[in-house]
Protein backbone atom coordinates (compact mmCIF):
# COMPACT_ATOMS: atom_id res chain seq x y z
CA UNK A 1 0.00 0.00 0.00
CA UNK A 2 1.52 3.24 -0.55
CA UNK A 3 1.04 6.20 1.72
CA UNK A 4 -1.14 8.05 -0.46
CA UNK A 5 -3.45 5.56 -1.17
CA UNK A 6 -6.66 5.96 1.65
CA UNK A 7 -8.57 2.19 2.32
CA UNK A 8 -12.59 2.96 1.82
CA UNK A 9 -13.83 0.18 3.66
CA UNK A 10 -17.69 -0.25 4.29
CA UNK A 11 -19.07 -0.32 7.73
CA UNK A 12 -22.33 -1.77 7.95
CA UNK A 13 -25.11 0.36 10.21
CA UNK A 14 -26.46 -1.92 13.31
CA UNK A 15 -29.11 -0.19 15.94
CA UNK A 16 -28.56 -0.77 19.04
CA UNK A 17 -31.64 -0.63 21.75
CA UNK A 18 -32.66 -0.53 25.64
CA UNK A 19 -35.96 -2.05 26.68
CA UNK A 20 -37.32 -1.03 30.51
CA UNK A 21 -37.98 -4.79 31.31
CA UNK A 22 -39.73 -3.69 34.96
CA UNK A 23 -40.65 -1.19 36.91
CA UNK A 24 -37.16 -1.38 38.93
CA UNK A 25 -35.69 -0.73 36.01
CA UNK A 26 -33.68 -3.23 34.54
CA UNK A 27 -32.76 -2.93 30.87
CA UNK A 28 -32.72 -5.30 28.19
CA UNK A 29 -30.02 -4.40 25.29
CA UNK A 30 -30.81 -5.59 21.74
CA UNK A 31 -28.73 -5.23 18.99
CA UNK A 32 -29.89 -5.57 15.30
CA UNK A 33 -27.85 -5.52 12.20
CA UNK A 34 -24.01 -7.02 11.97
CA UNK A 35 -22.31 -3.34 12.29
CA UNK A 36 -21.76 -4.11 16.32
CA UNK A 37 -19.22 -6.67 15.26
CA UNK A 38 -17.59 -3.61 13.08
CA UNK A 39 -17.69 -1.62 15.75
CA UNK A 40 -15.58 -3.61 17.52
CA UNK A 41 -12.91 -3.79 15.02
CA UNK A 42 -11.38 -0.52 16.57
CA UNK A 43 -9.21 -0.56 19.55
CA UNK A 44 -7.92 2.89 20.64
CA UNK A 45 -9.00 4.18 17.98
CA UNK A 46 -7.22 1.88 15.29
CA UNK A 47 -8.36 -0.96 13.36
CA UNK A 48 -7.61 -4.14 13.37
CA UNK A 49 -7.42 -5.09 10.10
CA UNK A 50 -7.84 -8.70 10.89
CA UNK A 51 -10.82 -8.13 13.00
CA UNK A 52 -12.94 -6.55 10.00
CA UNK A 53 -12.32 -9.63 8.11
CA UNK A 54 -13.27 -11.60 10.56
CA UNK A 55 -16.45 -9.66 10.89
CA UNK A 56 -17.65 -10.58 7.62
CA UNK A 57 -18.98 -14.04 8.78
CA UNK A 58 -21.44 -12.54 10.78
CA UNK A 59 -22.79 -10.38 7.83
CA UNK A 60 -22.89 -14.14 5.93
CA UNK A 61 -24.75 -15.42 8.92
CA UNK A 62 -27.44 -12.42 8.56
CA UNK A 63 -27.84 -12.91 5.46
CA UNK A 64 -26.56 -9.39 4.40
CA UNK A 65 -25.69 -10.50 1.41
CA UNK A 66 -25.36 -7.40 -0.94
CA UNK A 67 -23.79 -5.91 1.79
CA UNK A 68 -21.29 -8.62 2.37
CA UNK A 69 -20.56 -8.23 -1.78
CA UNK A 70 -19.74 -4.40 -1.24
CA UNK A 71 -17.48 -4.83 1.84
CA UNK A 72 -15.46 -7.55 0.05
CA UNK A 73 -14.95 -5.09 -2.76
CA UNK A 74 -13.91 -2.15 -1.26
CA UNK A 75 -11.97 -4.29 1.21
CA UNK A 76 -10.29 -6.30 -2.25
CA UNK A 77 -9.53 -2.85 -3.92
CA UNK A 78 -7.14 -1.70 -1.10
CA UNK A 79 -5.83 -5.11 0.43
CA UNK A 80 -3.60 -3.63 2.98
CA UNK A 81 -2.49 -6.74 5.46
CA UNK A 82 -5.14 -8.74 3.39
CA UNK A 83 -3.88 -12.40 4.54
CA UNK A 84 -4.89 -15.26 1.48
CA UNK A 85 -7.38 -16.47 3.51
CA UNK A 86 -9.46 -13.34 3.71
CA UNK A 87 -9.02 -12.64 0.39
CA UNK A 88 -10.29 -16.24 -1.04
CA UNK A 89 -13.15 -15.55 1.26
CA UNK A 90 -14.00 -12.19 -0.16
CA UNK A 91 -13.74 -13.90 -3.58
CA UNK A 92 -16.00 -16.79 -3.05
CA UNK A 93 -18.93 -14.25 -1.35
CA UNK A 94 -18.73 -11.99 -4.85
CA UNK A 95 -18.59 -15.39 -6.57
CA UNK A 96 -21.93 -16.32 -5.39
CA UNK A 97 -23.21 -12.51 -4.39
CA UNK A 98 -21.67 -10.49 -7.56
CA UNK A 99 -23.93 -10.48 -9.85
CA UNK A 100 -26.88 -8.89 -7.69
CA UNK A 101 -23.69 -6.14 -6.85
CA UNK A 102 -23.19 -5.84 -10.47
CA UNK A 103 -26.28 -5.49 -11.19
CA UNK A 104 -27.36 -2.28 -8.70
CA UNK A 105 -23.54 -0.81 -9.97
CA UNK A 106 -25.12 -0.96 -13.69
CA UNK A 107 -27.89 0.92 -12.62
CA UNK A 108 -26.35 3.30 -10.96
CA UNK A 109 -23.78 3.80 -13.50
CA UNK A 110 -20.89 3.10 -10.90
CA UNK A 111 -18.75 2.45 -13.71
CA UNK A 112 -15.65 2.16 -11.55
CA UNK A 113 -17.02 -0.36 -9.31
CA UNK A 114 -18.01 -2.42 -12.54
CA UNK A 115 -14.48 -2.06 -14.07
CA UNK A 116 -12.86 -3.46 -10.86
CA UNK A 117 -15.47 -6.35 -9.63
CA UNK A 118 -14.87 -7.49 -13.49
CA UNK A 119 -11.08 -7.67 -13.40
CA UNK A 120 -11.72 -10.11 -10.27
CA UNK A 121 -12.92 -12.25 -12.67
CA UNK A 122 -15.61 -13.55 -10.10
CA UNK A 123 -18.57 -12.63 -12.02
CA UNK A 124 -20.40 -15.36 -14.56
CA UNK A 125 -21.54 -14.86 -18.08
CA UNK A 126 -25.14 -14.52 -16.72
CA UNK A 127 -24.14 -12.33 -14.31
CA UNK A 128 -22.73 -9.66 -16.88
CA UNK A 129 -25.65 -10.53 -19.24
CA UNK A 130 -28.18 -9.96 -16.01
CA UNK A 131 -26.06 -6.80 -15.27
CA UNK A 132 -26.35 -5.56 -18.82
CA UNK A 133 -30.21 -5.23 -18.82
CA UNK A 134 -29.88 -3.63 -15.47
CA UNK A 135 -28.04 -1.27 -17.15
CA UNK A 136 -29.43 -1.12 -20.63
CA UNK A 137 -33.01 -0.37 -18.55
CA UNK A 138 -31.36 2.00 -16.41
CA UNK A 139 -30.14 3.96 -19.52
CA UNK A 140 -26.57 3.87 -18.06
CA UNK A 141 -24.66 3.96 -21.69
CA UNK A 142 -21.32 4.08 -19.88
CA UNK A 143 -21.99 0.98 -17.37
CA UNK A 144 -23.05 -0.79 -20.58
CA UNK A 145 -20.22 -0.05 -22.52
CA UNK A 146 -17.58 -1.35 -19.55
CA UNK A 147 -20.26 -4.90 -19.19
CA UNK A 148 -20.26 -5.08 -23.16
CA UNK A 149 -16.32 -5.28 -23.32
CA UNK A 150 -16.23 -7.46 -20.93
CA UNK A 151 -18.15 -9.75 -22.41
CA UNK A 152 -17.01 -9.28 -25.50
CA UNK A 153 -13.77 -10.78 -24.19
CA UNK A 154 -14.98 -13.94 -22.44
CA UNK A 155 -17.02 -14.32 -25.33
CA UNK A 156 -13.96 -14.02 -28.31
CA UNK A 157 -11.98 -16.35 -25.74
CA UNK A 158 -14.41 -19.55 -25.85
CA UNK A 159 -15.15 -19.67 -29.40
CA UNK A 160 -12.32 -18.92 -32.65
CA UNK A 161 -13.82 -16.76 -35.13
CA UNK A 162 -14.34 -18.50 -38.48
CA UNK A 163 -15.33 -17.04 -42.38
CA UNK A 164 -16.71 -19.02 -45.44
CA UNK A 165 -17.02 -17.70 -48.38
Amino acid sequence: MRFDEHARLLFPEYVEELEDLSPAHIFQRRIHGAGYSYRQCFDGGVLNFRQYDAALSELLERHDFSVAARVAVRRLAVPFVLSDAAKAEYLAVLRTHGGNLAQSCAKAGETAALTFLLSLGVLSAADVDAACTSAREAEQTAALSVLLSAAGKTQSKGRAKSFEL
